[in-house]
């Protein structure tokens, strides 16, 4: 019998929250970056979910990506979603992991949280991403 290679991906939630957290401390913010909301709920932080995607090629997987930039104001909210948008944007390599032309489904967008009127910009993101064999 033979067997094709094993191909798995990097967890792409983990690494963009890595990458994220890196890039805005360099850029000046120093502020969470997670897949949930915080308890203890700061004035700026950034959330990032994996909601999907699809799997492009047999060593090419394309997840989808919600990330939402929360501030202390709508104008806070909005600068530190456009330093996120930029650094998603410069995604090159990272971690061992090539990134591939990423995608924006939906650009930086004003959506405040309804349940605690927190000031929040969401945007959607496809980030393909190498597979590695086993």
């Amino acid at each position: 019998m033979t067997a094709a290679e094993v191909i798995v991906f990097p967890d792409v939630q983990a690494l963009l929250c890595d990458y994220l957290r890196e890039g805005l401390i360099a850029h000046g913010y120093d502020v969470f970056v997670g897949s949930k909301v915080p308890t203890d709920r700061p004035d700026e932080f950034v959330t990032v979910q994996v909601t999907g995607g699809f799997r492009r090629s047999v060593k090419i997987d394309v997840p989808s990506v919600v990330v939402d930039s929360w501030g202390g104001s709508e104008q806070g909210a909005s600068d530190l979603a456009e330093v996120v948008r930029g650094l998603i944007f410069a995604l090159d390599r990272y971690q061992g992991t090539q990134v591939y032309d990423v995608s924006e489904g939906r650009r930086p967008v004003n959506l405040p949280d309804p349940k605690s009127s927190h000031e929040r910009f969401s945007a959607t993101y496809s980030i393909p991403v190498s597979g590695y064999a086993l």
